[in-house]
């Protein structure tokens, strides 16, 4: 998850906007370590996301 707020120019994560990473990778999932990850939503203070592999 990064933060898109104001002026984006180059990689984001140099910039220090990266605010959260979750390696949501799974050795025997249907693609063996495709991270999937998908539909990021914050609710009340939490970060929720779908993964293809493990469903959360």
């Amino acid at each position: 998850m990064v933060d898109i707020s104001g002026d984006l120019m180059g990689n984001l994560y140099t910039q220090g906007r990266e605010m959260a990473v979750f390696k949501a990778h799974d050795p025997i999932g249907y693609i063996p370590n495709s991270p999937g990850a998908w539909s990021v939503m914050p609710w009340k203070g939490n970060i929720f996301f779908s993964d293809i592999n493990s469903g959360m």
